[in-house]
Order: structure tokens, then sequence, then C-alpha cells
């Protein structure tokens, strides 16, 4: 699978592998008292999960009705801020970026601390409903 990325898919795991270390060092020093966030957390999982999942694709809908081309995402292309269109690009990268920053927060907590940390939860959500969102634009516009 490596040997498929470009120049530009190297860059972006690099990038992630840079935010994933830094989140190893904030995750050992996170406080003994992460137990009484779990009923906050359950909820505001639950929010970051259904916006971007529902948020996306209708975005991505109004904006081909209105005539405006989005480009397919791709790990290989090049984030473009300012070119219209090619938004799903850096939805997917910041899907992935969070979804793994949370992943390891939860898994350096759970082995340090030997706690559950519940506030990386709506993180772990939030990028699992950005990257299905990303998803399912994605069959939007392939139809």
């Amino acid at each position: 699978m490596l040997d498929k990325w470009n120049r530009t898919g190297k860059i972006k795991a690099v990038i992630v592998f840079i935010i994933c270390f830094y989140s190893i060092f904030i995750s050992i020093s996170i406080s003994k008292d992460i137990e009484r966030y779990t009923e906050h957390s359950l909820a505001v999982s639950t929010i970051a999960f259904v916006f971007p999942l529902l948020f996306i694709p209708i975005v991505v809908k109004l904006g081909s009705l209105f005539g405006r081309k989005f480009e397919r995402p791709s790990w290989n292309k090049k984030i473009r801020f300012l070119k219209p269109g090619a938004s799903l690009i850096l939805f997917q990268f910041g899907g992935y970026i969070i979804l793994f920053q949370s992943l390891v927060k939860i898994l350096v907590v759970g082995i340090i601390h030997q706690k559950i940390y519940f506030l990386g939860f709506p993180d772990l959500f939030a990028g699992t409903g950005l990257l299905i969102g990303v998803w399912l634009a994605t069959t939007i516009i392939s139809k």
C-alpha cells in the first residue's frame, strides 16, 4: 500500500504521525481525575458523530444542485484551501488526524492510568463521523 503513495501522501502520513506522537505526551500528563466526565462525553460524542455525518453530505448535495463540482478525495491529492470543491480532501485529512489522535490518547491513558479516557470518545466519534460523512458525500458525487 505504501508504494502507491506519492510525495503528498507520504507528507500527510508524517503529519498524522507527528500529531499522534505529540498527543502521547499530552495523554501522559492528563490528570488522574478523568472519571467525572463520563455522562457529558456520551452526549458530546453523539453530537460530534451525527453533525459531520449529516452536514457534509447535505452541503455536497446542495452544492451539486447549484452546479458546484466537488473533487473526489484521495490520500495522494494535495489539500487546496482556496480551490472550490476541494473541501472533501480537507475533511478527509482532518478526519484521519482526529481519529488517530483520539485513538492514541485513549490507548495511552488506558495503558498508563489503567482507566478509560472518556474525553477521547468525542474526538473518536467526530473523526469517524467526518470519514463516514466524506464517504457518503463521495457516493453522492458519483451518482
